[in-house]
């Protein structure tokens, strides 16, 4: 193949994701140039890629007239493949896919049944291939391995993909000499939430434990420096726990590689979870349940922390007077994650769930019966059709197998499932 052209998506999620599926078909496909059409702010992400490429960027609220990329492509010779790597497909990377003069275009289909996935049936030669969406819950990460599928490629799994360079592998190594930090004693944190009604304040609680037993330091990283999220930082410091805040102030890309240094990292679901998977790096990840089974858990290296609510999957329309799905979370399912998480034998083999029981928890008025527990299962039309491990965490006294038969004065039950949502063939 000669050339190919990649449309990127439009969020730094969404980027590292989908990174990871360009990585593949780049290695497969052998393109002698690749070119990336992205948002200007997300070019970097591109920069030190290990093949031949380009980026081809704008500004998302300067655009919304694709012509003006299309007439920067037009000086150059057509494409071989164009791939419009959007989960969601949209008018703007549509009219790019299709007027490329590329001499095929792949990309998603959207999800059956949906208005646009009838104009897809009607006209189907419009992309030469779509990768089909049965319109049931399932990972980005599964998506983009359909998306190669549809380029013939099989692979067993598509993680993420961040590259960095040899000067963010040196500053992250003099940085943690600097601060005198042990990176096998050294936890990342990112407490920033994805959306404000996943906002948790149990980090000290969920944390100092943990951290003094074993001895652990904690650098905090981030985007922003939120007042919630800087309390908490403060009470943990106030405990004797060593903390070093770098919120607002390195890249992704020297997180990642920190990340890749450092014993675990922990934290609310974010673009800094995905980067610890795709560095290798150990995480204990709360998901809330706004957009639960569409980012997580996808990785061996996760132990995401959940709560069985029949309304996971709400997309943060929250009918409640408190979203439970965080907020109801306990500190201590954060200290069974990361004691399985510093205390496995073996690294896992498959992403596991810590899942808090309704006769475990919060207390008071603020929640009792008020939570829409169902201790029954995990709703699987909420779960992607992958294989867990499932740990039901209770103060009921249910037998153990491969964990500790009290920890923190609780008890585990360990149960392996394989969950297919309705509608899914297993």
């Amino acid at each position: 193949m000669q050339r190919l052209l990649f449309i990127a998506p439009e969020t730094p999620v969404e980027t590292l994701l989908a990174a990871g599926m360009l990585a593949i078909a780049a290695e497969k496909l052998a393109p002698r140039s690749t070119t990336i059409i992205c948002p200007e702010a997300l070019a970097p992400f591109y920069k030190n890629m290990p093949f031949p490429s380009e980026t081809l960027t704008y500004i998302p609220d300067e655009c919304a007239d694709p012509l003006r990329l299309l007439h920067r492509l037009a000086d150059a010779p057509a494409p071989d493949l164009c791939i419009n790597a959007r989960t969601t497909r949209d008018p703007f990377s549509d009219a790019i896919a299709l007027n490329c003069r590329a001499a095929q275009t792949v990309g998603h289909a959207h999800p059956f049944g949906s208005p646009q996935s009838a104009a897809d049936d009607a006209a189907p030669h419009r992309y030469s291939r779509l990768a089909p969406h049965s319109g049931v819950v399932k990972l980005e990460t599964q998506r983009h391995r359909d998306l190669l599928k549809a380029l013939d490629i099989d692979v067993e799994s598509v993680p993420p993909a961040i590259w960095t360079t040899p000067a963010d592998r040196a500053w992250a190594d003099a940085l943690l000499h600097h601060h005198q930090l042990d990176p096998a004693r050294t936890l990342i944190l990112f407490p920033e939430p994805s959306h404000p009604l996943a906002t948790w304040h149990g980090f000290p609680q969920g944390l100092v434990p943990p951290c003094r037993t074993a001895g652990l330091s904690i650098i905090a990283v981030g985007q922003s420096t939120r007042e919630n999220d800087t309390a908490q930082l403060q009470a943990i410091t106030a405990s004797g726990i060593k903390v070093l805040d770098l919120r607002g102030q390195i890249s992704f890309f020297q997180t990642a590689e920190l990340m890749h240094s450092v014993r675990a990292a922990v934290g609310l679901e974010n673009i800094f979870a995905h980067i610890a998977c795709a560095v290798g790096c150990r995480n204990a990840v709360l998901l809330a349940g706004g957009t639960f089974g569409r980012w997580f858990p996808y990785s061996p290296l996760t132990a995401g922390i959940t709560e069985p609510l029949h309304c996971l999957g709400c997309n943060w329309k929250c009918r409640y007077e408190s979203p439970y799905c965080a907020a109801a979370v306990a500190p201590f399912m954060f200290q069974v994650a990361l004691h399985d998480i510093l205390n496995s034998p073996e690294a896992p083999k498959l992403p596991r769930l810590f899942v808090q029981h309704s006769d475990f928890g919060l207390a008071g008025p603020a929640y009792e019966g008020k939570i829409p527990f169902n201790d029954c299962y995990l709703n699987p039309d909420a779960l992607p059709s992958l294989l867990y491990e499932i740990y039901h965490i209770s103060t009921s006294n249910t037998p153990i197998f491969g964990m500790p038969t009290s920890l923190y004065g609780c008890k585990f039950h360990r149960v392996c499932v394989q969950v297919h949502p309705a509608g899914a063939t297993p």
